[in-house]
């Protein structure tokens, strides 16, 4: 019986090793891919740095044109309706048409340089970002390298640990085994022997005088 006892304990303990193997496995490799979600959330934005200005950029920069153009054909119309017409009314509108052509070069000279400086910061940002990037790449494919380790760790402990409680319950089974046999044979050789009522020895059941002390025993 105390034997049997002592193998519940040990196996108990078995189990509570392979269980608290278990729950750092999980809360390391919960950790460790928490640190890696983060660090690829991160990523992601400095990868979107500087895509808003570089659009905003070249959206002024096409202003930019959209506004040369449309003022050079307007102080072209006007010069052309100023030279070809002497006319007062042709005259003004030449001139509204030249004076229109000016300030929409104008503008678009102004569009072009916010166009240039918006860019030109998008790309600087952009080259922080790239750095950044480099950097937080270069930490992930460490996080990346340490789970496979701990992977690889932690499953063959288990595995190990595993094999351990297998082999020791097959001792503990084989010991049982014995201890049942061992008292299966103790009771059958007890059913053949009976106790002398004088000496309290131990004689054949069959007998009828005690050979250690002499007694007659009644049938």
């Amino acid at each position: 019986m105390q034997q049997f006892v002592r193998t519940i304990n040990t196996s108990d303990a078995f189990k509570m090793k392979l269980e608290q193997l278990e729950r750092e496995y999980r809360i390391k490799l919960e950790s460790i891919n928490n640190d890696i979600r983060l660090k690829e959330q991160e990523l992601d934005r400095y990868r979107n740095v500087g895509i808003g200005g570089e659009l905003g950029g070249g959206f002024l920069l096409l202003l930019s044109w959209v506004g040369f153009i449309i003022g050079s054909l307007a102080c072209l119309i006007g010069i052309m309706m100023a030279t070809e017409n002497s006319r007062n009314d042709v005259l003004l509108f030449g001139m509204i048409f030249c004076v229109v052509g000016v300030f929409c070069i104008i503008l678009g000279a102004i569009f072009r340089g916010k166009g240039l400086s918006i860019r030109r910061t998008a790309m600087e940002n952009q080259k922080e970002a790239t750095k950044h990037c480099e950097a937080i790449e270069s930490e992930l494919a460490k996080l990346r390298e340490e789970l496979k380790h701990l992977e690889d760790y932690y499953q063959a402990e288990m595995s190990h640990q595993r094999q351990l409680y297998e082999r020791h319950m097959l001792n503990q089974q084989e010991l049982i085994e014995q201890e049942v046999s061992a008292i299966q044979h103790h009771s059958a050789s007890t059913a053949d022997t009976k106790e002398c009522p004088k000496c309290a020895e131990l004689v054949k059941a069959r007998a009828k005088i005690c050979r250690f002390c002499g007694h007659e025993f009644n049938e």
